[in-house]
């Protein structure tokens, strides 16, 4: 295995070898395989991303765009989501 001083890492400032860090973490991080979620559990996500979408849409109103949620939700929590929206309505098409 290379050293630091081989690869330059000895040469970074505290802040790039911080970030880094962060990155090889959060590499080893997506490499990592998910445990499969129990019905339970997938159900209560998809009751607060249901109920995130709700209140999103009575905060923002039906005058001002919808926006995608900048939230770190799992991709199928967001297809959930989006299909919910769908479904109900973008609150624009109503009148």
């Amino acid at each position: 295995m290379p050293t630091l001083e081989q690869l330059g890492i000895d040469r970074l400032t505290t802040a790039e070898r911080l970030a880094l860090v962060q990155e090889i973490l959060d590499s080893v991080a997506a490499d990592q395989p998910r445990p499969p979620l129990s019905d339970a559990k997938r159900q209560e996500l998809d009751r607060r991303s249901a109920r995130l979408v709700a209140q999103r849409r009575m905060a923002v109103g039906p005058s001002h765009p919808q926006t995608r949620p900048h939230t770190a939700i799992t991709t199928m929590s967001m297809n959930r989501c989006l299909r919910f929206w769908v479904c109900r309505g973008s609150g624009r098409d109503s009148k």
